[in-house]
């Protein structure tokens, strides 16, 4: 386990040094399928196009230094930071890969149905429930319908839970945040 580690770091150091014009930082940790308890995803994914790039420039790396070799991409356990300008001012955000390709369409539109966020990242309804309801509850997104369900409990006090949107549920950035700036979302991503 811990060799994975270290080869990994060489890896992508080497990585780095013949890609000189990737738009975003990317790192990939290459681990051993007999050491790591780890299983691919249970649901499609059509990650964006600067992360396809990336993904793609370091398979074609691997390969040459690897041949014979076949990489797993387990997006379910990938990180994300993001920086997004959208904002008033500039914040960096901590998302999984999922919602990091969901926050990137945002890129082009104002707003987006689930159902369109369902088609452009290919992932299984539960899974986008899961991913769009994350981003709502933190107040990244909003949504109209609204999903946020305010319900009071035995005491009489507020509190808050989610429904499950619907393929008709409209998304868009929150707009407390938007009216600051007009910019749009920057990706800076890195592989776990």
């Amino acid at each position: 386990m811990f060799t994975d580690i270290s080869l990994s770091r060489d890896l992508n150091e080497d990585f780095r040094q013949s890609q000189t014009d990737l738009s975003v930082e990317f790192s990939v940790l290459v681990l051993a399928t007999g050491s790591w308890p780890l299983h691919t995803a249970s649901t499609r994914f059509e990650p964006p196009a600067d992360l396809i790039q990336c993904r793609n420039l370091f398979q074609e790396f691997y390969s040459k230094k690897h041949t014979g070799r076949k990489l797993n991409w387990l997006y379910q356990h990938s990180k994300n930071e993001i920086k997004a300008n959208t904002f008033h001012r500039i914040y960096t955000l901590q998302c999984s890969t999922y919602q990091a390709a969901v926050l990137a369409l945002f890129n082009d539109a104002s707003t987006l149905t689930m159902e369109q966020l369902q088609e452009a990242t290919q992932l299984s309804e539960p899974v986008l429930c899961n991913t769009l309801m994350t981003l709502v509850k933190t107040r990244i997104l909003n949504s109209k319908p609204s999903i946020i369900v305010k319900l009071e409990d035995d005491d009489g006090k507020a509190k808050a839970s989610l429904k499950e949107p619907t393929k008709e549920t409209l998304f868009g950035i929150n707009k407390q945040f938007k009216k600051y700036s007009s910019s749009s979302l920057s990706l800076a991503r890195s592989l776990a």
